[in-house]
């Protein structure tokens, strides 16, 4: 396991020089320990502490280099066994051998295949990237057909291999600049081959008939100095061949033996003489752990997938592949073409342009910004509605392009075209399929109506999409409870309250605000969602006719800037108000701040990053260190900074939980005296309702034993709120210990203190969740 930010700075000189580039030695160590700087950067530390922390930090598996320039191609780097724990680096080469024994025409046949095989998707070339060259006469082949893929494919990695060292090092030298693999130094050659690689910096292949003879070799390279190696395990059979693999990854990441901690190649045709079997394997290897793939040939039925797999496993599950925001004609369009908006989703993206493509119709194709989400996460988001789509189309240049003023929007969004239509006057907004592979019957029709000259109707939302849209929203509101001693029941998403909300009805919301004061709320959380044309107003309205009944303070959530001011200023007591949230964003930072500082309010700093969500303890610690130093810029003390990591919901796993509570047992470290907060029922959004509140009052005991200091809840939740204020200490022991891995003797434990050992086990994922755990 690498260093924590807390253990680097230990090691640093402590001055705050700034050389590095960080304000802080502290947030420079948050940096470091995050991957998201480099220990090198600081100039005064000692020489040896420098490469301590570097191999501290260093993934498990090394990362390895082959090629060279535009062309530079990574092995390795991996430092977890499942995807879904962070996420897999670098994507394994593929590729296919020749050899010297061959004739003429095959190798330039397979010379040929790597300039034809091909494929754009989702605007990713996909193509294989490595060639084994072997040669089998020590002759001087090898060095002319080395010579000739580099001229004729500069793209493509090598993998040398040959008895022979001189011949070796003449190909080596070929190549230049761009460095090749050497393979492969077994026992007998191990000494001829160490020095090669050490010669002429480029990688060295280990290669043995056991893992013992391969950790026996890969120590004495370790010795010599060598750190750019890749293993061949020599593996007799298919099922031996994963086993090895399994043990080399699960060895060097759980036991972090350096012996094992490289990349592998694998040559999945040395198992079987089947090519649809030999796919297979390789289909399999793309996830289990090989970074090399070489296959007996490139058959485009089976590359092709095999390309398609290997980008679905290798992207990085929290950074979606986005378009850029602009306009992209289709099928030459003029003024008179159609105009259709979508999201930046760059799934959706090529879906919805392959489908306009194929209906032949010029169309403007209009993309919206929307951080890579897709239309209806999109709009949950408020990132894709009336109020962000408006401005874009005014800005965007398309009224210079075209003589209508017709929009299809996606058929999922039929909801806002009212509004959008408010937004944007004079323009007529359609309502277009829902799904993309309605487009082209869609599109042709809609061409007929114009090209009669007919003008055209407004096509009517179907109650079928309404429902969805309905459906949809009322999903959101299932999820979007959040808090502790704030109560986080006045939300317009309500079921309860969001009709009162939007039809500007006091009674049923000051009704529930006295409800909550009397049972225990010490905030009241007033979630006015997405900032709509009217929040302007909405905000203050809502800020005194709750300040009318109750004395208790607010928590004013939105994610408007602009509006959260309005409302705060309608506040009786605005120095008592806690803004509902600050993030890194220039946009809500550099707005909110400046107001919370003159204020003296109090604010939550959200831990939602330029990329999202963190993905680990040491991401949100330095991105708490950021924010908290930047909020700190404008005169706001630790004290009145209250941190939420973002909990995230148990059906998404419970990697991040786990992470979440090491990130709260070293904040006070890191940002001390800060407070923190989560939106508790979170933790339990898409779970079964009769359910969830198991999951928030045990989560809320597991958060305590890290001092939380304050939670967005249910505040209906009787049985929740008793252990907010105290009332079950046995429990909240319980819990405790079972977090700590104390034995306990369920066979005593009570039915209800079952129910909880049940679900602590759920929450730290020592138990896989399903809505039967409490069954099980």
């Amino acid at each position: 396991m690498g260093l924590t930010g807390i253990q680097i700075l230990k090691k640093l000189p402590k001055t705050n020089c700034k050389e590095c580039g960080f304000s802080t030695c502290m947030a420079f160590a948050m940096k470091v320990a995050a991957g998201q700087a480099d220990i090198n950067a600081c100039p005064y530390v000692d020489p040896a502490v420098k490469e301590e922390i570097a191999e501290a930090s260093a993934p498990p598996v090394k990362k390895v280099e082959l090629g060279g320039g535009e062309y530079t191609y990574f092995l390795g780097g991996e430092s977890v066994l499942f995807r879904h724990d962070k996420r897999f680096e670098n994507p394994p080469l593929i590729g296919t051998f020749i050899s010297t024994k061959m004739q003429e025409e095959e190798i330039l046949r397979r010379i040929e295949l790597y300039k034809k095989l091909k494929w754009e998707r989702v605007g990713i070339t996909l193509k294989p990237e490595i060639l084994f060259l072997q040669d089998e006469e020590n002759g001087g082949k090898l060095v002319e057909i080395t010579r000739k893929v580099r001229s004729e494919l500069p793209w493509v990695a090598l993998v040398l291999a040959s008895s022979e060292t001189k011949i070796l090092r003449e190909s080596i030298e070929v190549c230049g600049d761009f460095k090749p693999l050497i393979y492969g130094a077994s026992s007998q050659n191990f000494e001829e081959l160490s020095k090669l690689s050490i010669e002429t910096q480029a990688p060295l292949t280990i290669i043995g008939e056991s893992l013992d003879e391969i950790s026996e070799l890969s120590e004495k390279a370790l010795k010599k100095g060598l750190r750019k190696l890749v293993l061949d395990p020599g593996s007799q059979g298919v099922r031996e061949l994963f086993e090895d693999l399994i043990i080399i990854r699960k060895t060097a990441v759980k036991n972090r033996f350096k012996p094992f901690g490289f990349p592998v190649i694998t040559f999945p045709y040395r198992y079987t003489n089947s090519y649809l079997f030999e796919a297979l394997i390789a289909s399999a290897l793309i996830c289990k752990y090989s970074s090399i793939i070489i296959l007996s040939d490139l058959k485009p039925e089976a590359l092709f997938n095999l390309l398609v797999e290997r980008m679905n496993i290798y992207t990085d599950p929290q950074k979606p592949l986005v378009v850029e925001e602009g306009i992209y004609p289709i099928n030459g369009p003029d003024e008179n073409s159609l105009v259709a908006i979508t999201c930046n989703f760059a799934l959706t993206y090529f879906i919805v342009n392959g489908e306009i493509e194929a209906s032949r119709v010029p169309t403007w194709l209009l993309i919206k910004d929307t951080d890579g989400l897709s239309v209806l996460t999109a709009w949950a988001a408020g990132k894709f509605g009336a109020d962000t789509i408006a401005p874009f189309i005014k800005k965007c240049g398309i009224e210079e392009k075209i003589k209508h003023k017709k929009l299809i929007i996606p058929g999922y969004l039929a909801g806002i075209k009212g509004e959008l239509e408010e937004e944007l006057l004079g323009w007529e907004i359609i309502v277009g399929p829902r799904e993309a592979s309605g487009i082209p019957a869609f599109f042709k029709n809609f061409t007929e109506e114009l090209k009669k000259e007919k003008k055209t109707e407004r096509i009517e939302v179907v109650e079928e999409e309404k429902q969805a849209v309905k459906k949809e929203k009322e999903k959101k509101e299932e999820g979007n409870h959040k808090v502790v001693c704030i109560a986080e029941n006045i939300n317009i998403m309500s079921k309860r309250i969001g009709k009162a909300i939007k039809e500007r009805q006091a009674q049923p919301i000051q009704r529930m605000a006295k409800e909550s004061a009397e049972l225990g709320a010490e905030y009241l959380d007033l979630n006015i969602g997405p900032a709509k044309k009217d929040a302007q107003e909405l905000a203050p309205w809502i800020v005194r006719i709750v300040e009318e009944v109750v004395d208790i303070p607010i928590s004013l959530d939105t994610t408007n800037p602009d509006v959260m001011i309005a409302g705060l200023k309608a506040s009786k007591q605005p120095s008592k108000v806690l803004i509902n949230s600050i993030t890194i964003h220039p946009e809500r930072l550099n707005r909110l701040a400046p107001f919370a500082a003159e204020t003296g309010c109090d604010v939550v700093a959200l831990l939602w990053g330029e990329s999202g969500l963190p993905r680990d303890a040491n991401e949100r610690a330095s991105l708490a260190v950021d924010l908290v130093g930047k909020l700190n810029e404008y005169d706001i003390p630790n004290e009145k900074i209250w941190v939420d990591p973002v909990l995230t919901p148990i059906t998404l796993g419970a990697q991040q939980i786990r992470e979440i509570l090491n990130f709260l047992s070293m904040l006070q470290e890191v940002t001390p005296g800060v407070k923190t907060i989560v939106g508790l029922s979170n933790v339990s959004n898409g779970v079964a309702p009769h359910l969830r509140p198991y999951l928030n009052r045990v989560m809320l005991m597991m958060l305590m034993k890290y001092n939380l200091y304050s939670a967005i809840l249910d505040i209906y939740d009787k049985e929740l709120i008793e252990i907010a204020k105290g009332k079950y200490p046995q429990w909240v022991s319980l819990v405790h210990k079972i977090m700590e891995g104390k034995e306990i003797n369920t066979q005593k434990l009570s039915p209800k203190e079952t129910e909880i050992y049940k679900t602590v086990k759920v929450l730290t994922g020592e138990t896989i969740f399903s809505e039967s755990w409490l069954e099980v």
